[in-house]
């Protein structure tokens, strides 16, 4: 090729580089800004959601101190974290994304929401932050009007916020993630926290108090109406108790019962004011009704098949002091050795109570244990479906020879574990129960 030819050809090429090179920067010079503003406006519909007329927003995340990763005090796995906080530009007010994670059958379970709160320290909206769902219970949650509606207008309080029944693990992360959205806003001064009623102070005392009422640290309970200095009451569905707001003068304290009408009484402060406040015991314990001190026939038959007849007819139920789920304690006589049966009563789906026998021997160790039966969400699980099932057998026959202090994630059952967690938990309630009898300690 001719000199003159490779430089025309060259110069061609170079021609078309510079055309096309100069077309893409037009191209990308008028498209960038819309592509953009497009971008903004998906952000800015999207955190709209839950900030209705919102114009605008900022990421404000890196210009604040952050609270710690929340952990629920009643279950380790409920934790709530602060990914982002957008400021509405107008001043409406702040959109807060919140990482929560619930707890599923199949184990942690993470979830992100959007919580929308005015200027004035009231929410907005709540939402998903995404179309995906991890959890079933949380697609609920933000599906479910009726329950999403009871956030709107709520303070750092959350007073007229309850959980969704069948949903319950999930709700009540779910209701942490927004406490905690208002933490961060609280932390930094942006907003001012809700004063609690002395009513609502008592109310949530009563899952660290008498955790045998709640389930996943929400109270499930009959209510009981004002009488008397009862202000209101809850009595629990599995028979572990009840729990009282009652007055005295212009105070307010809480009433705790447990199974055997062992009782406490506590201020606002949660300090122990039993002896002072013998009345209002008193009160409570006749509004609680009558307390059974036979042992009954379904027990006895159970006590008879593990054991012999001989113990069953020496059972006999004793008094515990003990707060938790444990319904009943009972004791009996087994080849001249005392056994003491502690049946717990704990929650699983659906607010379902199941019923644990665990067997302790003298020596704490764990004889036998019983359970009714694992229950499950909407679904079986092969090889658990029946005490008459192997697997479920071995299973029960892993608590055997287990102190308080073996109950370890080996008695946990994979696909099973918020059944399989409550019979352990329960079982850890039990032995608190047979040490307090043991030991004396309240």
């Amino acid at each position: 090729m001719k000199l003159s030819e490779f430089l025309k050809s060259a110069a061609i090429i170079v021609a078309i580089c510079v055309v096309f090179g100069f077309a893409a920067f037009g191209l990308n010079f008028y498209t960038e800004p819309i592509i953009q503003a497009n971008n903004s406006g998906a952000a800015s519909g999207r955190l709209n959601t839950v900030m209705p007329g919102g114009s605008g927003y900022q990421d404000i995340t890196s210009t604040l101190k952050l609270p710690e990763k929340l952990v629920d005090a009643s279950n380790s796995k409920r934790t709530a974290s602060i990914l982002a906080v957008h400021k509405e530009t107008s001043g409406l007010g702040w959109v807060i994304e919140v990482n929560w994670t619930s707890e599923d059958t199949h184990g942690d379970v993470p979830n992100t929401a959007l919580i929308g709160i005015s200027s004035e320290g009231k929410i907005t909206g709540v939402a998903n932050s995404k179309e995906e769902y991890h959890d079933t219970k949380a697609y609920y949650i933000f599906n479910n009007a009726s329950y999403a509606d009871t956030y709107i207008g709520q303070d750092s309080t959350l007073a007229d916020v309850d959980t969704v029944a069948g949903s319950t693990h999930s709700s009540s992360s779910f209701k942490n993630a927004v406490s905690h959205a208002f933490d961060v806003l609280v932390l930094n001064n942006m907003v001012v926290a809700g004063v609690k009623s002395d009513d609502q102070i008592l109310t949530e005392m009563i899952p660290l108090v008498h955790p045998g009422l709640c389930s996943s640290g929400s109270i499930v309970a009959e209510n009981v109406a004002a009488s008397g200095n009862i202000v209101s009451g809850y009595k629990a569905k599995n028979g572990t108790g009840a729990a009282y707001i009652m007055s005295k003068g212009d105070t307010k304290y809480l009433v705790v019962l447990n199974a055997m009408g062992y009782a406490k009484v506590y201020d606002v402060e949660k300090n122990d004011v039993t002896d002072a406040h013998t009345d209002l015991v008193t009160e409570a314990l006749a509004s609680y009704g009558n307390i059974s001190p036979s042992v009954n026939k379904g027990t006895q038959n159970t006590i008879k098949k593990l054991f012999s007849a001989d113990a069953a007819a020496s059972a006999q139920k004793i008094s515990f002091s003990t707060f938790n789920s444990t319904g009943a304690v009972i004791s009996f006589t087994h080849e001249g050795k005392t056994v003491y049966l502690i049946q717990t009563k704990p929650y699983t789906y659906g607010n379902n109570v199941m019923t644990v026998n665990t067997f302790i021997g003298e020596d704490g160790k764990i004889i036998a244990q019983d359970v009714s039966r694992l229950i499950y969400d909407h679904y079986e699980q092969a090889g658990y479906n029946s005490k008459d099932d192997e697997a479920f057998k071995n299973w029960l026959a892993g608590y055997v020879g287990k102190t308080d202090a073996d109950l370890s994630d080996d008695l946990l059952i994979a696909g099973v574990t918020i059944s399989s967690t409550a019979v352990r938990n329960a079982t850890a309630d039990a032995f608190a129960t047979f040490n307090s009898i043991k030991g004396g300690v309240n």
